[in-house]
């Protein structure tokens, strides 16, 4: 079983956004655990992101936080990261899209974040010990790509 979690910001403009992913199930058991769990995502995803991710929910948890105003005018929902995971399991693809993409964090040329050093590891690291797939089942974070998305 798995929870669908999310964590919401507003970018420049204060138009809304939010990156959701999937979760262990959450019981009176593991729910201190799992809320320190959607935190630590919600601090990697911040350290990629020109937006404030500040609110968050998850089946048991619903804090949607004031929301800031990002600094700086960059920060727009429309430019994302496309986070591009496998399940460990069935080899299933999942995708995440976190909104307000800090493109200091590309290599070089390219269209990816550097998975190997900094925010992408801390990134990697997060999802990867704490985001599971549909099934329930731990993912691996293959790539992190620049996108634009029309609204």
């Amino acid at each position: 079983m798995t929870v669908r979690a999310r964590v919401s910001g507003i970018d420049y403009t204060l138009e809304g956004t939010s990156a959701g992913f999937n979760m262990i199930d959450v019981t009176a058991a593991n729910f201190d655990a799992q809320v320190t769990s959607l935190g630590i995502v919600q601090t990697a995803i911040q350290a990629v992101s020109l937006i404030d991710f500040e609110g968050q929910s998850m089946y048991a948890v619903d804090d949607p936080a004031e929301q800031d105003q990002p600094v700086s005018p960059y920060a727009q929902r429309e430019s994302k990261w496309l986070c591009s995971m496998t399940d460990d399991v069935t080899a299933k693809s999942v995708r995440m899209e976190i909104g307000g993409a800090d493109l200091t964090l590309l290599v070089g040329t390219t269209e990816f974040m550097d998975l190997t050093a900094g925010a992408g590891l801390a990134l990697k690291a997060a999802i990867e010990a704490e985001v599971v797939s549909d099934a329930g089942n731990a993912v691996t974070l293959n790539s992190v790509k620049h996108v634009g998305r029309n609204v």
